[in-house]
């Protein structure tokens, strides 16, 4: 339901909706439950399907009645719990609601199949009610598989995911690695400074600042890179501006690096 709020604020109905189906299309299991279904009943052949159709015929009556009203049932679930979802529907009045919606579409989304099969008998009301119960019962069968997939959802998307560590840290031995605080030009070295000490590697200042994701850092001189939360204090000093890192060191700020730093909040706009 949050995701269902979340993406009301961003999309339409229509655009969450073919969003969702683009994935649920995509996903095999679904076709090959829908073909055992119709398999079942190709082979059990209710509702008079077995003295009306032969084995084959059977089949892809009722194939194409299970894709059909599935999908069609799917579709206008999801759109229905979009809207419903946004104006804070209770739960059971929604579930209601859903299923007749997926119910009436996947009835008039199978009605061109038997009326082939059928013919213009197909339209009278005793056969228009036994195609609704048909389309009914799968559709409630696709709303409750779905209401079961939306239950399992939140346990995989509410446990946290570690961010990836900065790939520049890779390059520091393990005892060395830590939360990035500052990397300074040493001749033809960078010293990185993390919580756990400090190494000097082969690389350009650029380079090293470019393997920094996600860590939101600044480049405040030409030769010192510091990452924002390891600012302890910024100080004025002889007309001169230093950062103070937690590491205790005093890197100095260039005239040209004001702009970002007042971007970053550290300095009075």
């Amino acid at each position: 339901m949050n995701e269902l709020r979340e993406n009301f604020a961003n999309d339409s109905g229509l655009q969450f909706t073919l969003r969702q189906m683009q994935r649920d299309l995509a996903n095999w299991r679904v076709h090959g439950l829908l073909l055992i279904l119709a398999a079942v009943l190709a082979w059990s052949g209710p509702f008079d399907t077995q003295s009306a159709f032969s084995l084959a015929g059977r089949f892809a009556f009722w194939a194409a009645t299970t894709f059909l009203t599935y999908w069609a049932a799917h579709f206008f679930a999801k759109w229905t719990r979009f809207h419903l979802s946004a104006r804070r529907t209770p739960r059971h009045f929604a579930l209601v609601a859903v299923i007749l919606v997926a119910g009436l579409a996947a009835t008039v989304a199978v009605l061109p199949v038997t009326i082939a099969v059928a013919g213009i008998a197909a339209l009278a009301p005793s056969a228009i009610a036994a195609t609704a119960t048909h389309a009914f019962l799968i559709a409630t069968a696709a709303v409750a598989a779905m209401e079961l997939l939306a239950r399992d959802k939140p346990a995989e998307t509410e446990e946290p995911q570690r961010p990836q560590p900065p790939r520049l840290l890779t390059r520091l031995p393990v005892e060395k690695r830590g939360p990035l605080v500052s990397l300074s030009v040493s001749d033809h070295y960078v010293e990185v400074t993390t919580g756990a000490g400090r190494h000097l590697l082969l690389i350009r200042l650029k380079d090293a600042i470019d393997e920094t994701a996600p860590v939101n850092g600044l480049q405040i001189h030409r030769s010192h890179w510091v990452a924002l939360e390891a600012v302890s204090a910024v100080r004025r000093e002889n007309g001169k501006l230093f950062v103070e890192t937690t590491a205790g060191d005093r890197l100095p700020v260039s005239r040209s690096c004001l702009d970002d730093l007042r971007q970053a909040g550290l300095l009075p706009r």
